[in-house]
Parts: C-alpha cells; structure tokens; sequence
C-alpha cells in the first residue's frame, strides 16, 4: 500500500475541479469530477487496476461527489457575483462621467 492509498486519493483532483469550473464552467467540470471519480477509483482504491463499487469506495467516491458539486456551485456562485459587481462598477463610472 503505497502514500496516495493511505489517504483520499480523491483530494488530488479538487484542483483540476477549481481550475474546470473557474475557466470553463459548470457542464465541463460536471465532466471532470465524474472523470476524476473514475479515475480515482481505477489507479487509487484497492484493488488496484479495477473498479471497486464495495461499501467504503461507493462511501469515498459518494462523499468526492457531493464536495464537488457543492465547490463547483460555489465556484458559480462567486464568478457570478464577481460579474455583477464589475458590470456595477462600470455602470456607476460610466454615470459618474456623463
């Protein structure tokens, strides 16, 4: 049992789903975390080299799921707002020169 076994191996991919969902959106990081998912599961959770859908890698790639969504949801939400304030920010200059 290698480093990556003992712990999550599903934290290494929360980046590629940050990065997907700031960048791209939320239907290609939908596309990432269910890659990601799979991945993980394939090379990380034993037995090595084969899906495993036993009770604690259903729990572990049920639990990346759920953290993803609500970061990619988040990850909107933030772009979003972080959107509207710069349209504001331009509307308010552009009313303060005229």
């Amino acid at each position: 049992m290698g480093p990556l076994n003992a712990s999550s191996p599903f934290l290494l991919y929360f980046a590629i789903v940050c990065l997907c969902t700031i960048t791209a959106g939320i239907g290609p990081a939908i596309v990432a975390i269910i890659m990601s998912a799979v991945a993980a599961n394939y090379f990380f959770i034993l037995p090595n080299g084969e899906f495993t859908f036993s009770g604690l890698a259903f729990y572990k790639m049920a639990v990346f799921l759920g953290e993803s969504v609500f970061i990619i949801l988040l990850s909107s939400a933030i772009m979003s707002a972080y959107r509207r304030v710069n349209q504001t920010q331009t509307l308010f200059r552009a009313m303060i020169e005229k």
